[in-house]
C-alpha cells in the first residue's frame, strides 16, 4: 500500500497504488480474512507485535478495508483476553495504545479504566505497576502535553485505584 519506488514516475506509481487499494477495498474475502486474522490473534498478541497493531489501528487505518474492526473494542479485547497477565504486558500496552496518540475516536478514559481493571485485583501486578508510576505519568503527559485535564484525570484515577486497594501500596 505504500510505495518508495523512484524508478517509475509518480503518476504511474500513484495510479498503481490507487488500483491496489481499490482491489483491496472491494474484495470482501480479503477484508473478512484480515478481520478474522486480527480477531483470532487478539488473544496472543506479543509485545513485539504492538508496534504493528498500533500502526494498523492508528496510522494506516482504512475504514473500507477494516470495516468490521471497531478500534476501541479491539484495544479493549487486547486487554481482557490475556491468558498471561504480566507487568510488562500492561505497561507496554499502556505506552503504545494510551500514550502514543489521542485520536478523536479514542475514549482514553474508558480504556484507562479497562486497563486498570485487568490488574487491580492482583496485588503483585498492581504493586509492580505502581512502582513505575513516575514513568507512566511522563508517558501519559507526552501524549497530550498541553492537556492538563487529561493529566489530572490520569493521576486522580491512579490515586483512586490505590485507595481501592485498602493498603499502603502507593
Amino acid at each position: 500500500m505504500k510505495t518508495d519506488t523512484k524508478e517509475v514516475s509518480n503518476d504511474i506509481n500513484e495510479a498503481v497504488t490507487k488500483r491496489i487499494k481499490f482491489i483491496f477495498e472491494i474484495n470482501g474475502t480479503v477484508r473478512e480474512k484480515i478481520e478474522r486474522c486480527l480477531n483470532e490473534n487478539n488473544y496472543h498478541i506479543s509485545l513485539d507485535e504492538f508496534s504493528l497493531i498500533r500502526d494498523i489501528i492508528f496510522h494506516f487505518y482504512n475504514p473500507s478495508l477494516l470495516y468490521g474492526i471497531d478500534r476501541q473494542q479491539y484495544l479493549s479485547r487486547m486487554l481482557s483476553r490475556r491468558d498471561d497477565r504480566t507487568t510488562d504486558y500492561f505497561i507496554v500496552w499502556f505506552q503504545y495504545f494510551l500514550c502514543g496518540v489521542n485520536p478523536d475516536w479514542m475514549d482514553y478514559q474508558t480504556l484507562l479504566h479497562q486497563w486498570t481493571e485487568c490488574f487491580i485485583q492482583n496485588q503483585e501486578l498492581f504493586s509492580n505497576i505502581i512502582k513505575k508510576i513516575d514513568m507512566l505519568i511522563e508517558h501519559w503527559k507526552k501524549a497530550a502535553p498541553n492537556d492538563n485535564k487529561r493529566s489530572t484525570f490520569f493521576v486522580a484515577h491512579m490515586v483512586t485505584q490505590c485507595f481501592r486497594q485498602g493498603r499502603n501500596t502507593c
